[in-house]
């Protein structure tokens, strides 16, 4: 999938969410990485590729989040 056709994606998975009155299931941390794994169908290293490009916007990446990424690659 391009980045053009990723951005074309986000922003219709974001307006589809929008008109939706969603009930917030994870609380203040956010949504579990493990379910954006599930939900994008994507690995865990290449969600966090594409938000430290901006290619998906979709939260933040912690400082934590990037040392334990660098220690197991």
């Amino acid at each position: 999938m391009s980045s053009q056709e990723m951005r074309l994606f986000a922003d219709e998975l974001a307006e589809v969410l929008s008109r939706r009155a969603l009930t917030p299931q994870f609380g203040l941390g956010g949504v579990p990485m493990e379910v954006a794994e599930k939900v994008l169908g994507m690995s865990r290293k290449t969600i966090m590729d594409l938000m430290e490009r901006g290619e998906l916007d979709i939260g933040i990446i912690t400082t934590a989040q990037k040392k334990a990424r660098n220690q197991s690659i």
